[in-house]
């Protein structure tokens, strides 16, 4: 009996596993492949620094530091996606997603990306962020880490959807900005 309720433990984690990767693929369905490709890798990128310093994949703990900038700037600068964005600065598909405003990028609003993560949404948290980025464009990043940390449910952080968010809008944009300020301070 006890064979029996493992391997149907295993096969339900199989088919849960399962699940949760065409829902990925569904989560991109509404960018370009290049676009896709392109978040995938500073997902990856993001969660390879977070199981780095936090010995784990925490999505939780980077937006309770996030929020109290508590994290040094080479926990965004050396993680090899600084570079990464450096170098593809001049693609269509980054420039898309942010615009160069004085020295500063910037997400465009208007972008494919973030309306393409506003439709496919389906967390009531992460809605009302991307609504109220959509509304107050200027909001601190480190504001909207701290109101995720505080309102989303733990079960919600396995999400794509709200993984990608955090990668590319909470993690991601602050490594792009911070790299031409401390590339020369950090072993890069």
């Amino acid at each position: 009996m006890k064979t029996l309720t493992l391997f149907a433990t295993l096969v339900f984690l199989i088919l849960f596993n399962l699940s949760g990767n065409s829902q990925q693929v569904k989560s991109l369905e509404c960018l370009d492949k290049q676009q896709s490709e392109f978040v995938a890798v500073v997902v990856e990128k993001f969660n390879d620094q977070l199981l780095k310093h936090y010995g784990e994949i925490d999505y939780k703990m980077f937006l309770i530091d996030r929020s109290s900038m508590s994290l040094p700037p080479d926990f965004f600068v050396t993680s090899g996606l600084a570079e990464f964005l450096n170098d593809n600065r001049n693609k269509p598909f980054f420039q898309d997603i942010w615009k160069n405003n004085d020295g500063a990028y910037e997400l465009i609003h208007e972008s494919k990306y973030f309306e393409c993560l506003k439709s496919v949404c389906e967390s009531e948290t992460l809605c009302e962020v991307l609504s109220a980025m959509d509304q107050f464009r200027e909001v601190s990043r480190g504001l909207i880490a701290g109101a995720i940390a505080s309102e989303l449910p733990d079960e919600q952080y396995s999400n794509k959807n709200v993984r990608i968010f955090i990668a590319i809008n909470l993690y991601a944009e602050l490594s792009i900005n911070l790299f031409d300020r401390f590339k020369n301070q950090v072993n890069i």
